[in-house]
């Protein structure tokens, strides 16, 4: 058996989650370098909470696909 070889409903997490994980942090970006120019001091304690959400975000993506992915392999192992 291949060990790349995940289910689909991992698939599915990782590709809609790092989607809309992407999304958010572009549009953080584009939001910052649009507005007005800002001091260091300012932009970091205004866009970094963002990026912190898109942070978590990431992860929980990734241990969710995880974790189905565990779960799949465990029902297989099971049959």
């Amino acid at each position: 058996m291949n060990i790349l070889c995940i289910s689909r409903l991992s698939r599915l997490i990782l590709h809609y989650g790092l989607f809309a994980v992407i999304a958010h942090s572009l549009f953080i970006l584009l939001y910052a370098r649009l507005s007005s120019p800002l001091t260091p001091l300012y932009a970091f304690s205004t866009y970094f909470p963002m990026i912190e959400h898109s942070i978590v975000s990431f992860i929980c993506v990734l241990l969710g696909s995880l974790l189905f992915f565990y779960i799949s392999k465990k029902e297989a192992t099971q049959k």
